[in-house]
Parts: structure tokens; C-alpha cells; sequence
């Protein structure tokens, strides 16, 4: 019997049991119950697979079944989004529903759909291996809704294959790739007041609010870059928090970015198209090279604007033609990020700005600039 005859004796009605298991486990924040349903089921059957632990109570499973030179992944996330206000939901999100042809369920589509019949197709070639012309893997993995973790833990332990097939929502169209993601954490700082003297503070969120009034034009720009596969790039800004109380101007507002990336984004090249490597920081009465001092006794390294450097009028032109004006070049401090700096190093020296800014203003003001 051939592979394609075992296949058209799975049953439909199997598939969409195996699935209300799948929807019924909450897999939000952990995997971990998913992955020991998958794991019993494949004791139960004898398969080969490995567990690992990509964070705490985030894994993945990993199978196996089949050998020969050729090799083809099965690869779909067990993790899903969290399912937010449930009274919003017209049928409970951890129980699957049926309407007509249609299927609902937290992660029915967004990927346990797709997972329960890549389960379902292993579970019957792995009964019946000797047929097989290669090695077939299954990867159910974590952490895909958060920076794709779980897959990348698979590649980076050398888990690898000649072809995949990747589970994920697409109408059943096959793709061939998908748009990157960058995230990212912007942080701005005030000064806290009373409510009663907002003259006396400096508020950190209606600083943002400038702050995303130019993201979101900004983000009209990226829009227009298209790719004819991937189709747009876009950047959006995705949360916000800031604030106390409502009667303390707020002396800290954060905002998350996503930024979806098409083929064309580059680390270097083009201004308008480039990732920028280097953050350029301006603090409004301070001169560059007092916070690089400062910054130095912490043991980060930075350089700062020429102009201020030099005591001259006019700022370095490689930052004007960064696009800072002049003021915000003027007594600009900059840091370049090479490929090999670390997130942690990089969290570092933000932290010690922070520091430095909030503990140690007596050390950093008695220069003013200009």
C-alpha cells in the first residue's frame, strides 16, 4: 500500500477530536500541558521524540520517525495569544464550536488546526515507517506568538531537514516565506510633579505623544515599501504605559514597536531603507561629552557630538545627515551597535543612562551646553 492510500483512510472526525484536545488546553503562557498530551500519545505508539526546555514552562517536542538520506519537517506552534475579554467571544475560546464548516476556538486556526493535522499524518506514517523514502520530523513548538523562540531553539541545537512544511494560518495557499519582525521598547523620561504644578514637572507622556505622532507618520513611509510576495512592510506602535497616579505628572512613558520587514531591509545601505546601528541621544542643557564621561566611570563607551566636543558652533554633519536637526545634533551622544553586542549589554547601558540621568544629575548639569 502506498503512503498517499494510508492517507485517505485518516478520518475527518479524528482530526477535529484530537483538535477540541488541543483548544481545550490553555497554551498562552505555557505549552507545557499540550506537550505531555502529544508526549502520551506517542508513548502509546513507541515514536522517538525529544522535549526541550526553551524557557521555564515554555518547551517544544520534537519527533521522529523514518530514515534515509532526503529529510521534511512538520513544523507548527503550540502557543497561541491570550484570549482577552472572553465575554467578547460569541463561544467559549477553550472549547472548539462548530457552525456550519466552520470551526472556532482559541488557536483552532492560529496554529492548532494546522498542528492536530500534522499530528494526525505522523501518527499513521510512523505506524507504518517501512513505507517511508527519508526521515519525517514533527516539531510542536513554543514561544512562536513571542519572537519565534521555539523554532529557533530547534535550529540552533542542529535540528535540521532538506525541506519543511510550516503549519500556519494561509487559506491553504502555500508560501514560501513570511515578513521579519523586529520589536522593539522605547522609553522616554520626565520629571514627576503634583498635578496641582505640571510647570514644576516634565510630562513624560505628552513627550510619547510627539514621539508617536511621528512614528505613525513615519509608519505611512513603510507602508509604501512592498514586496510582490510579502506585500507591505508596516510598523506600528502596539502599547503604552506611563504614569502613577492621576494627580502626579508622570515621570516615565514606555511604547512597544512591531516592525513587520520585507526582503530589501538592510543593516546598512540606503538611509530611508536601512536598520539604523547606531542610537543617537540628546539631552536638552547638557553637553555630550559630560554624559560620556559619566558614562565612562560605568564602563560603557560612547562619543559625542563634535560640535560640543570642540566647542563649536556647528554639530557633526554625519549626525545632521542622520536626520537630526541642529539643535538635537548639537550635543548628541552616540552609540554604535555592532552585530556582536548582546541584548544583555545592551540593556546594560540603558540602565546605566537611566542611573545616571535620575542619580546623578549634580554631575551631569554643571557643564550647560552652549
Amino acid at each position: 500500500m502506498s503512503v498517499g492510500k494510508i492517507l485517505d483512510k485518516i478520518d475527518k472526525r479524528d482530526i477535529i477530536e484530537l483538535l477540541s484536545d488541543l483548544v481545550s488546553m490553555p497554551s498562552y503562557d505555557s505549552e507545557q500541558r499540550v506537550v505531555e498530551y502529544i508526549a502520551q500519545r506517542l508513548d502509546e505508539i513507541n515514536v522517538e521524540y525529544e522535549i526541550t526546555e526553551v524557557a521555564p514552562a515554555r518547551q517544544n517536542l520534537t519527533a521522529f520517525t523514518g530514515a534515509g538520506e532526503r529529510s521534511l519537517i512538520f513544523n507548527s506552534h503550540i502557543d497561541t495569544v491570550p484570549p482577552g475579554n472572553t465575554e467578547n467571544w460569541k463561544t467559549p475560546p477553550l472549547e472548539l464550536t462548530r457552525s456550519g464548516d466552520y470551526l472556532f476556538g482559541l488557536g483552532a486556526c492560529d496554529a492548532k488546526g494546522s498542528l492536530a493535522g500534522m499530528i494526525t499524518a505522523f501518527e499513521l506514517l510512523a505506524r507504518n515507517s517501512h513505507l517511508l523514502a527519508g526521515r519525517l520530523i514533527l516539531q510542536a513548538v513554543c514561544c512562536e506568538e513571542t519572537h519565534a523562540r521555539g523554532t529557533l531553539a530547534e535550529v540552533e541545537r542542529g535540528i535540521t531537514a532538506d525541506a519543511a512544511i510550516i503549519g500556519e494560518p494561509t487559506s491553504l495557499v502555500p508560501m514560501i516565506g513570511h515578513k521579519g519582525a523586529l520589536r522593539l521598547y522605547i522609553t522616554i523620561f520626565g520629571k514627576a510633579a503634583h498635578g496641582s504644578a505640571p510647570q514644576e514637572g516634565v510630562n513624560a507622556i505628552s513627550k510619547m505623544a510627539v514621539m508617536v505622532q511621528a512614528l505613525d507618520a513615519l509608519a505611512k513611509d513603510i507602508f509604501q515599501r512592498r514586496d510582490p510576495l510579502f506585500e507591505n512592510a508596516s510598523l506600528a506602535v502596539t502599547e503604552i504605559n506611563g504614569g502613577e497616579a492621576p494627580n502626579v505628572i508622570p515621570d516615565k512613558c514606555v511604547i512597544a514597536l512591531d516592525r513587520r520587514l520585507i526582503p530589501g531591509a538592510k543593516l546598512n545601505g540606503h538611509r530611508e531603507q536601512r536598520l539604523s546601528n547606531t542610537l543617537n541621544l540628546t539631552l536638552p542643557g547638557i553637553r555630550g561629552e559630560s554624559l560620556v564621561l559619566a558614562l565612562d566611570q560605568k564602563g560603557v563607551a560612547a562619543s559625542s557630538g563634535s560640535a560640543c566636543h570642540a566647542g563649536q558652533p556647528e554639530p557633526s554633519r554625519a549626525l545632521v545627515a542622520m536626520g537630526l536637526s541642529h539643535d538635537e545634533a548639537h550635543c548628541a551622544v552616540r552609540f554604535s551597535l555592532g552585530i556582536g553586542n548582546t541584548a544583555d549589554e545592551i540593556d546594560s547601558t540603558l540602565s546605566s543612562i537611566e542611573q545616571i540621568v535620575h542619580e546623578s544629575q549634580d554631575v551631569i548639569r554643571f557643564v550647560a551646553c552652549r
